[in-house]
C-alpha cells in the first residue's frame, strides 16, 4: 500500500488520549475484579478480548512516548491491520505524524514461563520487519535492570524499539526505556492513573 493511501487510511482512524483510555481501562478492571468469570477473562487472556488487552497495551506504551519523547500530543486509534496492532498521532509542529505501532509482550510467567525479549527479537527479524513500523514490548515480569538486558539483532529493520513496564506494586509508576533501533537509548520514569 502506497504510503499515501496509508495516511489517508489512518486520517480517517478515531484517535484517544491514552490517559482518558486507562481510566476506563481501571474502572473496566474494578468492575470485573469481584465477578465469576475467569482469570484468564479478568487477565485479558482469551482470543475475544485480545483486541482489548492490546489497546490497553497501546495506551500505555502512548503514555510512556509522551515522557519519552516530550510530546503530550500523543493518541492512539487501535487497529486490526496484518502489520501493525496500533496507530499513533502526534504533533510536531504543526505537521501530524502518524506512526504504525506493534506491540508484543513479556507475559506474565504463570501464562508462559520462556518468554523473554530476545525470542521476540528473533521473531521479528524472521519477519522481515518494516522501516516505518515502531514495536513497543510490554515487558511484566522483571524488574527495573533485567528489562534491559537483552541483545538487539544488527539485522532488525524498525523505525522505532521500545520496553516499556511497571516498576511498581500497585502499577502507578512505569518506565520506557528505547529507542534500541538506534546507536544510544534513555530510560525514562512515567506514572500511570490507577482511578
Amino acid at each position: 500500500m502506497s504510503d499515501q493511501i496509508r495516511l489517508r487510511e489512518w486520517s480517517r482512524f478515531v484517535f484517544h488520549d491514552p490517559e482518558k483510555l486507562i481510566r476506563r481501562f481501571n474502572e473496566l478492571e474494578r468492575f470485573v475484579a469481584d465477578s465469576l468469570i475467569s482469570d484468564s477473562e479478568k487477565a485479558l487472556r482469551t482470543n475475544e478480548l485480545k483486541t482489548i488487552r492490546e489497546t490497553r497495551q497501546a495506551a500505555l506504551f502512548a503514555l510512556g512516548l509522551r515522557e519519552w519523547a516530550r510530546n503530550a500530543s500523543v493518541e492512539i486509534a487501535a487497529t486490526e491491520d496484518s502489520d501493525y496492532d496500533a496507530v499513533f498521532k502526534s504533533r510536531d509542529d504543526d505537521r501530524l505524524i502518524y506512526t504504525p505501532i506493534q506491540l508484543k509482550e513479556v507475559v506474565p510467567e504463570r501464562w508462559n514461563k520462556t518468554a523473554s525479549i530476545d525470542s521476540i527479537l528473533n521473531k521479528l527479524v524472521a519477519l522481515q520487519s518494516s522501516r516505518d513500523l515502531v514495536v513497543g514490548i510490554h515487558h511484566t515480569r522483571a524488574t527495573y535492570d533485567e528489562k534491559l538486558e537483552f541483545s538487539v539483532p544488527k539485522d532488525l529493520n524498525l523505525a522505532g524499539l521500545f520496553v516499556f513496564g511497571s516498576v511498581s506494586n500497585d502499577l502507578s509508576q512505569w518506565m520506557i526505556a528505547g529507542d534500541f533501533a538506534k546507536d544510544t537509548y534513555s530510560v525514562v520514569e512515567y506514572s500511570v492513573p490507577t482511578k
